[in-house]
């Protein structure tokens, strides 16, 4: 797909004037043919990413009445979906299975590398293993267009792996957080905290529980934070 000058700061949120001296310093990729310049969505979404930039089309804006408040964990849970066995000898290799075995997000194929592509930008920044087993993935930049509620996909590898978590230990569960919005991320992030901060919930993880099961321990733990003190 092509994009003119107008739709790339549109995409960027920034002046026409910015992207046309970008274009001539040779700061952004773009493409000339005879006098008219036009630019690649493709490359243009993965420069964006090298640069931390964020990138939408006027179209892909979500409409702010169609995002989902942050609600609750379990509710994200249950939106993101179970899955088992992931493969994986290592912080990249598990990532890539994960996002490869994602069924129950309706993500396109473009999506899903740029998914993959912020789940390791941020690992390279810091590894997102919390301890004892847990890490919870998760880009740096909200996927605006990808979730319109925020998100947790919870993976059970298959052998524990090493992640560079913060204590050292090898990683047995992912649970990625995926988040329209920088508020959802830090409501669904606390919440998440609070229950793997505790040693018998993860020694519940441990045991590889049925879907079901996890949400009524997790929705006990919510109920534990939204009680009146």
């Amino acid at each position: 797909m092509k994009l003119s000058i107008q739709q790339v700061a549109d995409a960027l949120d920034l002046p026409v004037e910015t992207v046309e001296r970008w274009v001539r310093q040779g700061r952004i990729p773009f493409q000339r043919q005879q006098d008219e310049i036009h630019f690649r969505l493709g490359v243009l979404e993965r420069w964006a990413v090298q640069h931390k930039l964020p990138f939408h089309l006027t179209s892909e804006r979500p409409d702010p009445k169609e995002i989902c408040q942050p609600g609750s964990i379990h509710e994200a849970l249950q939106r993101g979906g179970f899955y088992y066995d992931i493969e994986g000898s290592d912080t990249e290799s598990v990532l890539q299975s994960a996002v490869r075995r994602l069924r129950d997000l309706e993500l396109s194929t473009q999506n899903r590398t740029l998914l993959l592509a912020r789940l390791l930008e941020r690992e390279a920044m810091a590894s997102t293993g919390v301890g004892k087993g847990v890490a919870i993935p998760h880009p740096r930049i909200p996927l605006e267009k990808a979730v319109p509620c925020p998100t947790i996909c919870t993976f059970f590898l298959k052998h524990a792996a090493p992640y560079q978590a913060i204590d050292d230990k090898p990683v047995f569960i992912l649970f990625l957080l995926l988040s329209p919005s920088t508020s959802a991320h830090l409501h669904c992030l606390s919440r998440l905290a609070f229950c793997v901060r505790d040693d018998a919930f993860v020694s519940f993880l441990r045991s590889r529980p049925a879907p079901e099961t996890l949400l009524a321990r997790v929705a006990a733990f919510e109920e534990q934070l939204d009680a009146p003190n």
